[in-house]
């Protein structure tokens, strides 16, 4: 989540230096928000058809996808386009990673799981990623930051297909 947060941070600060006003900038934001509502309205159909491994992996190759685009466009309207993979990037990883959770643990423990989830993913997660996105634009620019980003998100679908491997999930 550290390159999710690190974009957060960033990405009104992206769009402003590649000339777009705040209107754009938060009509940006306006459509990430809205294109999560398809994923999660229907959650359970895309977790019925899929194990939620296989649906972090996908989230993670759309991620990268996502991370590429924004390093290489130059234009502030083609990328507030690339907004709408907010649905199969950021809300398919948080609802698979809900649900990969809940399967690991009793009921009783779920709710204390999921804070804690929302603590590493929103919380250390967010200052690792904003330090270091920081960093990678002082030292580069902001494509340096996408750029690493899609690497290490590239190194978390490794890591995912690894455990699946091993696991032996995939053939289900």
């Amino acid at each position: 989540m550290a390159p999710y947060n690190a974009y957060t941070v960033f990405f009104g600060w992206h769009l402003q230096e590649l000339g777009a006003s705040r209107w754009w900038i938060g009509f940006g934001w306006t459509i990430a928000a809205l294109s999560e509502m398809i994923v999660f309205s229907m959650g359970t159909m895309w977790l019925k058809r899929f194990n939620p491994q296989q649906l972090i992996v996908l989230a993670g190759v759309i991620f990268t996808f996502r991370w590429i685009g924004y390093s290489q466009i130059q234009d502030y309207r083609v990328i507030l386009m690339l907004q709408f993979t907010q649905c199969l990037s950021f809300a398919l990883f948080y609802l698979a990673g809900v649900e990969y959770l809940n399967s690991l643990l009793p009921a009783y423990v779920q709710g204390s799981a999921q804070s804690a989830f929302n603590a590493v993913s929103f919380g250390i997660s967010a200052i690792v990623g904003t330090i270091g996105a920081g960093w990678l634009i002082r030292v580069g620019e902001v494509q340096l930051m996408y750029r690493v980003s899609a690497l290490l998100t590239v190194i978390g679908i490794i890591l995912v297909l690894l455990l699946l491997k091993s696991d032996k999930i995939l053939n289900t």
